[in-house]
């Protein structure tokens, strides 16, 4: 019970209650040998001695909590028994139990002194690292006070610069607003002038003072056999005199065209009335929305271009208008009778002018259709256009774009100057709006893209299609090689030449630039100095012009092909045909890496180059300029010929091929076409410098089917190593560019062949004898040539066999 209330004492305290409350009871006898040195009264407790087993079990125990009395008690029986045997063990024992607890003590205060300096270590690191924290913190916090300083500096100055912008701006509207009434003023003048008896008295000495101007152009030979050749393969806007003597070829083309239509008229119509048990917003019967935005239009060419919708065979269409606050009298009430008449009619009263992109983008806000059809205010639609946009549809369901051909038609409806365009071209693209008219867009793409950019106004039409072509893949853009939009020409549209709209050119260019942006292409647009369209110029990357020192970066090679074998000497004697001008650098580059090699023949070259594809056929950046052998003196290098070279390192061009021209000027090779029979056939030859081709194209960088191999670049990893000949495998582009040209004597007799051979030395894309057929009637010639335009002579004039196909779905 002693150890028992020990125990007890742990918990809580014990209280003394004075007086008697608990009795022993004594008994008289007790076994034997219990308390034999002690009085019968005491408790076991008190019997216990200090020698007692029990005792010391009990003390070793509570040693620690011991109270005082017990060491006197424990003195004093050591004195008692100090002359004794047991009193000398009991002090040996103790001795040692106290020496065994002063060691445990001894070692519990060193742990416990180690465990204080390891903390104290670590205090000293914290301190030490919080030292250099709060120091890096003081300074981080200057700079940011330096910084939130100049922030505020910087503030003040661009809330100066937004006041002055403000007023800038505020200036800016008036002087627009002046401006606008100043033009509409002078437009009002011109009107009458134009419709004054006196302007029409004295247009023959305009015509005359044209005609003058004309003759003296045609000074030299030169000029008088280009314009010989306009005049019988041209189509443009003719006055009536010189029509009844040269007429329009395009006038008998139209004619034809026009009975093709009648012809299909009534096929189409049996198979649009078969649609109508489809609901409409079906793939097979998609509503087309047509956005027109509108300004100030002249009211019967608007009263004509909505009525050639009335007019469409197939009539799942609604016109989404928007009028941008037309501040021409009667307009807004016009369009209102035109909704009220016209239930297809969706449209939108702007309150506010913000040009062209804006009110398309509210026009795009109302259309409900799975396509949107851009539309200008002013232009026609044939009756079969939204009709064959639907076949094409149906025959491409994964399309994102398609477009048509077009043309131009003056005040007098007679139609001139055909758009025969090619199948889609990312090259070409970039030059020019190939898309443009008739263009039909996925809703939702056009929506994922941000609709119609504000500031790009001019070109807004363009900038739309370099974004969607963006997402897309090649064969998700569709070429409908018809002539579904008629563009109306007149003094102040577009079609009338870039001086109605000089805007548009600066804002075409940014819209290429920011394309090339996003595409990762180091290129720089900048404008033709010669043609209204952009001229892209590719860029080393990483780079600022061919020097030594990154041409090895790119793994470039050179091979010579077409030298005798007996005159196969070392390097320096085969650097001839490329060491002039600025490829210099770029050849001693790959002199010094060994790089150049010379076979005799064109058929060593192919085997040389599929050798070289197969043993690098995973490296990105192999790159070869394959040149055919010729004297120092026959061949010399004109133009950038660092964007003709970097062009072929861009992704997903597999070669390219510079123009070639004789000493004259006049091209030897603008790459070659694919005929319907298969062969091929060379571009252009013979067009002279100052020819900019159809529709610019000979002075833009463009794809065709098949390059010359007198002179081209290309990379290895394109190479099918298992076609014959040499060719690039499925998906690679074939591009032809101006900006650099090989000028020489040359002589073609090597190339030259029967006129639609495949030449000895050409490099044909292999995706040129296998495109799918839209229609079984129709074989198609090469992509990049409409089957509309004469392939016997491949100079872009019209055939004269008329229109023939509906869908274009040569795919690159």
């Amino acid at each position: 019970d002693w150890d028992f209330w020990l125990q007890v004492q742990r918990v809580g305290d014990l209280v003394h209650v004075p007086g008697v409350s608990a009795r022993y009871w004594v008994q008289a006898h007790f076994p034997e040998g219990r308390f034999a040195d002690h009085d019968h009264s005491q408790s076991a407790a008190q019997g216990a001695n200090h020698g007692n087993a029990a005792y010391w079990r009990l003390w070793r125990k509570w040693w620690r909590e011991a109270p005082a009395q017990w060491w006197a008690d424990l003195l004093a029986y050591s004195r008692r028994a100090r002359d004794t045997q047991a009193g000398d063990g009991l002090r040996l024992e103790l001795m040692g139990r106290q020496l065994e607890q002063a060691q445990d003590y001894q070692a519990g205060l060193e742990a416990l002194r180690d465990a204080l300096q390891g903390q104290a270590a670590q205090l000293r690191s914290e301190l030490k690292t919080t030292h250099q924290d709060l120091a890096s913190s003081i300074r981080a916090l200057e700079a940011a006070q330096a910084l939130a300083q100049d922030l505020r500096v910087e503030r003040e100055r661009l809330l100066l610069n937004l006041r002055g912008a403000e007023q800038a701006r505020t200036q800016a509207q008036h002087d627009l607003m002046s401006t606008q009434q100043a033009l509409e003023l002078s437009q009002h003048h011109v009107r009458q002038l134009l419709s004054s008896t006196s302007w029409r008295l004295t247009r023959p000495l305009r015509t005359l003072k044209s005609a003058w101007r004309a003759l003296g152009q045609l000074r030299t030979a030169h000029h008088r056999r280009d314009l010989w050749w306009k005049l019988r393969h041209r189509s443009f806007r003719r006055s009536p005199l010189l029509r009844s003597v040269w007429p329009d070829p395009y006038e008998a083309w139209c004619e034809k065209e026009r009975a093709h239509s009648e012809a299909e008229r009534a096929a189409s119509m049996r198979a649009i009335t078969d649609l109508s048990a489809v609901p409409v917003g079906h793939p097979k019967r998609p509503l087309m929305s047509v956005l027109m935005p509108t300004y100030n239009p002249p009211l019967r060419y608007l009263d004509a271009a909505i009525e050639s919708l009335q007019a469409q065979w197939y009539s799942d269409w609604e016109l989404c208008v928007a009028d941008d606050a037309s501040t021409a009298p009667g307009v807004r009430d016009h369009l209102m009778r035109w909704a009220d008449r016209e239930p297809r009619i969706r449209l939108v009263v702007r309150d506010q002018n913000g040009h062209i992109s804006a009110a398309s983008n509210s026009a795009l806000e109302v259309a409900g259709g799975q396509w949107v059809v851009l539309m200008d205010q002013d232009d026609l639609l044939p009756p079969n256009a939204l009709w064959c946009v639907v076949q094409a549809i149906a025959q491409h369901a994964d399309a994102g774009i398609l477009y048509s051909d077009e043309d131009k038609i003056d005040e007098n409806g007679r139609r001139f100057g055909p758009y025969f365009k090619p199948a889609f071209d990312p090259d070409l693209i970039r030059g020019q709006n190939l898309i443009s008219h008739l263009g039909v867009y996925r809703r939702e793409l056009v929506q994922e893209v941000g609709g119609f950019r504000v500031g790009y106004e001019g070109s807004q039409d363009h900038d739309l299609a370099l974004r969607c072509v963006d997402r897309l893949k090649a064969e998700q853009v569709v070429h409908i090689p018809r002539v579904l939009y008629h563009w109306r020409v007149h003094e102040h549209s577009t079609a009338s030449g870039i001086e109605a709209k000089p805007y548009a050119l600066g804002a075409g260019i940014r819209a290429v630039q920011d394309h090339l942006q996003r595409s990762g292409v180091q290129a720089q647009a900048q404008p033709h100095p010669q043609i209204p369209h952009h001229l892209v110029l590719h860029r080393w990357a990483g780079a600022a012009a061919v020097e030594p020192d990154a041409i090895p970066q790119l793994s470039w090679r050179v091979l010579c092909w077409g030298t005798p074998p007996g005159l196969i000497q070392a390097h320096g004697d085969l650097t001839s045909p490329v060491v002039k001008g600025d490829l210099e650098p770029l050849v001693a580059a790959m002199q010094a890496q060994a790089r150049l090699e010379s076979v005799p023949s064109w058929l060593h070259a192919c085997g040389r180059l599929k050798a070289w594809a197969a043993a690098a056929a995973a490296e990105e950046h192999d790159m070869v300029l394959l040149v055919q052998s010729w004297a120092p003196s026959d061949l010399s290098w004109a133009g950038d010929v660092e964007a003709w070279l970097a062009h072929a390192t861009e992704a997903g061009v597999g070669a390219v091929g510079p123009a070639r021209r004789s000493r004259e000027g006049h091209l030897a090779d603008a790459g070659w076409m694919r005929c319907r029979s298969g062969a091929y056939a060379p571009l252009a030859r013979g067009m002279g410098h100052e020819t900019h081709g159809y529709y610019g194209q000979l002075s833009l960088p463009h794809g065709v089917s098949a390059l010359d191999g007198s002179v081209v670049a290309l990379r290895l990893q394109a190479i099918d190593t298992h076609a014959p000949g040499l060719c690039l495998k499925a998906g690679w582009r074939m591009v032809w560019t101006p900006v650099a040209s090989a000028v020489a004597d040359w002589n073609d007799s090597a190339s030259e062949g029967q006129a639609t051979d495949l030449p000895g030395s050409a490099l044909v894309i292999s995706a040129g004898a296998a495109h799918a057929e839209a229609s079984p009637q129709i074989k198609y010639s090469d992509p990049s040539y409409s089957p509309h335009l004469c392939e016997h002579h491949r100079d872009h004039r019209l055939a004269t066999f008329g229109p023939t196909p509906m869908v274009d779905a040569r795919l690159r």
